[in-house]
């Protein structure tokens, strides 16, 4: 079985994107280790703030639609960058 890849997970990700693009929030697996998945979003200027889904709220969706996809051997977690 070949090594998981950013691309991989971009791909399984890539029916929820349409919604994050319109909610003003930019996506990007940042690491994939043996068993974790890092994704991590930006917020463009005029981003929805109402529209971001909790951190966990986030990691489950992803994790849902990555199982889906047939990933389902790595913890998802999500982060902000910048975020304090």
């Amino acid at each position: 079985m070949a090594a998981l890849t950013a691309q991989d997970v971009s791909e399984a990700l890539a029916p929820l994107m349409p919604g994050f693009v319109a909610d003003g929030m930019l996506l990007n697996v940042a690491e994939i280790d043996s068993n974790t998945i890092r994704i991590v979003y930006s917020k463009t200027d005029d981003a929805c703030e109402e529209c971001i889904m909790p951190l966990e709220s986030l990691e489950h969706l992803f994790t849902e639609c990555l199982r889906k996809a047939g990933i389902q051997s790595h913890v998802v977690r999500v982060e902000e960058v910048g975020a304090s």
